[in-house]
């Protein structure tokens, strides 16, 4: 998926996205397509309780090295953070592994986790979650996602998708086999206990 066709796909779902300036992004030493993703914008928010950075020079509201943001001793200039999980552990770009997408647990000294093997990958992953959110909403009730309340068909056809754009992210542990696997643990639960 290019970049245009993410933007126009995240826009047709009535969310915007909040572009960074290219001269931004020009000193974290990422790659051109991770910049071209960067510059049309990441959203706001998304499902599962993502937020992102911005444009601003903000340094925690924008996009920054891990290691400006945090006294860490870890290696300098490995990480760039563009946006954190529910629990405010930071999901980065890491640029010493092909801008692969990390999960940095802020509970356990920013262990990294994998998350995508590339910006567009966790984008189109943003993508297949919505789509799989809504349709749970528009099929199964205002409620059911609060309620776990998917069918396997539902949750086997978001994983599919998902397998095809980024198998390991869905296999290794990591940000989304736990999201999957909460998905799924969240269900049980509220069949179990109605």
């Amino acid at each position: 998926m290019t970049a245009q066709e993410y933007l126009a796909n995240w826009i047709e779902g009535g969310e915007g996205v909040l572009p960074i300036t290219r001269h931004k992004l020009l000193t974290l030493n990422l790659q051109p397509d991770t910049i071209t993703y960067l510059e049309v914008g990441l959203p706001k928010d998304a499902a599962p309780y993502i937020s992102f950075v911005n444009d601003s020079e903000d340094l925690y509201e924008g996009i920054a090295k891990l290691e400006d943001q945090y006294y860490l001793d870890i290696e300098p200039n490995k990480y760039v953070v563009i946006g954190s999980d529910g629990s405010g552990s930071p999901i980065a770009i890491n640029v010493k592994q092909d801008d692969t997408i990390e999960w940095l647990d802020h509970d356990d000294y920013f262990a990294p986790s994998y998350c995508n093997k590339s910006l567009e990958c966790l984008l189109t992953f943003l993508l297949i979650y919505r789509n799989f959110v809504n349709d749970v909403i528009n099929n199964n009730g205002e409620d059911a996602m609060l309620n776990g309340n998917f069918t396997d068909e539902q949750y086997s056809a978001m994983r599919q998708r998902m397998l095809i754009v980024d198998l390991d992210a869905v296999n290794e542990r990591g940000f989304w086999k736990e999201e999957l696997d909460r998905l799924l643990s969240d269900r049980a639960y509220y069949r179990a206990n109605p």
